[in-house]
């Protein structure tokens, strides 16, 4: 499932940025960049993801910006700058090398105080860090939320389609041993032989392939699975792998029913159900 979440907060000298996304993935896949400083809040970040999903490629991202002082009039400190200046002025002196100021040096003096800004350590801004990387992964779980609410729609349709195939099937399957013993005496009588409707042989040839094309088994099984599917997705835990085991067991029962069925309405009606069954295999790979 897919969704994006943010939660910011200040340093003296930066603001952070917490962004945590995720991408539709059939399992867990954990994804972390930070500054190199902090590279060792990874383990910890892993812990709270998990805390949170089962599934799913998730990033988080915690970046930098420099924050601009707005109160001060320039953007260096001149008293800093003039300190620097006179160490350099020192050491050319003891070098005997005569110094001469230009804006490249003052440039260059600027850019090294700024890249002193070190980072806080991280056991310093900790507890800012738990509450941002929370914040973001709440936020991150409102919009799968919102986007599970739209595919669970979308699943109770198809699963509602799925058990109006299966009816139509199992009212058609109920014939078909009638329909073969009706089928099997008027040929007797075309090739013009005398027999017995209480004959053994013709009620075991009767019994026999009632045995071979009875579907009832695997329609009561499926209707079984699409029953414990509608639990499934009313339920509050992760359901994305039960849904995805109940699927391909409907499709194993469907590809049963197939290989049995000897009327051919029901088998049309049996492969527009595999298509269906399709759309929500791809449909269950998205659900946490």
């Amino acid at each position: 499932m897919t969704g994006f979440g943010r939660a910011t907060f200040d340093l003296p000298n930066y603001f952070v940025d917490v962004e945590a996304s995720s991408v539709n993935k059939k399992n867990l896949e954990i994804i972390f960049s930070a500054p190199k400083e902090w590279q060792r809040y990874e383990h910890l970040v892993r812990n709270q993801v998990k805390s949170f999903f089962h599934r799913g490629r998730i990033r988080i991202s915690i970046s930098l910006s420099e924050q601009v002082c707005l109160g001060k009039d320039s953007f260096f400190d001149e008293e800093v700058l003039s300190h620097d200046l006179n160490i350099l002025e020192n050491f050319y002196r003891k070098k005997n090398i005569s110094f001469e100021p230009n804006e490249n040096i003052i440039l260059k003096l600027i850019e090294l105080r700024k890249s002193k800004n070190e980072l806080p350590c991280l056991d310093q801004i900790r507890s800012e860090l738990d509450d941002s990387i929370t914040q973001a992964l709440q936020s991150l779980l409102e919009t799968r939320k919102n986007e599970g609410n739209s595919i669970r729609c979308d699943f109770v349709e198809r699963i509602d389609v799925l058990e109006s195939y299966l009816n139509e099937i199992g009212s058609l399957s109920e014939d078909s041993t009638i329909a073969y013993g009706n089928k099997l005496i008027e040929r007797l009588k075309k090739a013009g032989l005398t027999f017995d409707l209480n004959d053994e042989r013709l009620l075991k040839e009767i019994t026999l392939y009632a045995e071979k094309i009875d579907t009832t088994e695997e329609i009561t099984r499926i209707k079984s699975h699409i029953a414990q599917m509608k639990e499934t997705i009313n339920s509050n835990n992760s359901i994305g792998r039960k849904l995805e085991f109940l699927l391909q067991e409907i499709s194993r029962e469907i590809n049963t029913f197939c290989s049995k069925s000897v009327n051919i309405n029901s088998t049309k009606i049996a492969l527009n159900a595999r298509l269906e069954l399709e759309k929500l295999r791809e449909q269950s790979l998205n659900i946490e």
